[in-house]
């Protein structure tokens, strides 16, 4: 049997959370640059492959919803951002080997209640540890959102980011 969450046949149109995190829980983003450069392939590798919904960098996680665009989308599209984005990491860090533990997990979200739950829960990401703070996460599609009263209101409410 698969493990949890490792998604191989995506459905075209479907929403997925996908998240991934650096070998032995290790930093993935070690300042402001390396985000940015990660939020830059995140744009740039998609060739369509994905619609990006919602997204939270965490120093040594990520988190992404994504709209499945085509067939073998998410595949595509994850193969070349992981790729690029550790061949970066690795250079400019002058290190060697696997920057992120494994594969990426991919859920399927199959219902407007779970879309919603799965968006807040990426945005409250940054703050589950520190309830108190105020501010907004910097690497967070959180500014993106605004939520309109109904369960079905949630997917014409977010925009692409």
């Amino acid at each position: 049997m698969p493990p949890k969450n490792r998604t191989k046949d995506y459905i075209r149109g479907a929403y997925y959370h996908i998240y991934a995190r650096g070998v032995n829980k290790r930093k993935i983003f070690l300042n402001q640059s390396d985000y940015k450069a990660f939020l830059y392939r995140a744009r740039s590798k998609n060739r369509g492959f994905v619609e990006i919904n919602a997204y939270c960098l965490m120093p040594n996680h990520y988190h992404l919803l994504v709209q499945n665009k085509i067939e073998r989308g998410i595949e595509k599209y994850m193969r070349s951002l992981n790729t690029s984005y550790a061949l970066f990491f690795n250079r400019k860090y002058d290190r060697v080997g696997h920057l992120f533990q494994g594969r990426y997990q991919a859920a399927l979200i199959k219902t407007d209640a779970q879309l919603a739950a799965t968006i807040n829960y990426i945005h409250q990401n940054p703050y589950k540890d520190r309830p108190e703070t105020k501010t907004r996460y910097p690497y967070s599609s959180e500014r993106n959102h605004t939520f309109e009263a109904g369960p079905s209101s949630t997917r014409s409410s977010t925009r692409q980011c």
